[in-house]
């Protein structure tokens, strides 16, 4: 998924893969911390990058059947740090 969504090559897929696994490492409720992950770059993030981050959270919660409370919870914090209308079908621009 890293690969097509972000055009990167299998190094660099799994290189970010491996990078965003170790920053998630322990953490035990990921909603919580979303105000602090995005709050560096949330004035940069255009609608479309914001649709298809929703998108890309809602496939890979969808990979194993659908997204769980934890992944609810986390999305509907994503979405609500930002004021565009909940939309899930664009790539990043």
């Amino acid at each position: 998924m890293f690969q097509s969504e972000f055009g990167l090559n299998a190094g660099g897929a799994n290189e970010l893969y491996i990078s965003a696994s170790h920053r998630l490492k322990g953490e035990d409720n990921l909603a919580q911390q979303v105000p602090n992950i995005v709050k560096r770059s949330q004035d940069k993030v255009t609608e479309e990058q914001y649709v298809s981050i929703l998108s890309l959270m809602n496939k890979t919660g969808n990979l194993e059947g659908g997204l769980v409370a934890d992944q609810v919870a986390m999305v509907d914090a994503f979405s609500n740090q930002y004021d565009f209308t909940r939309v899930t079908n664009s790539k990043w621009g």
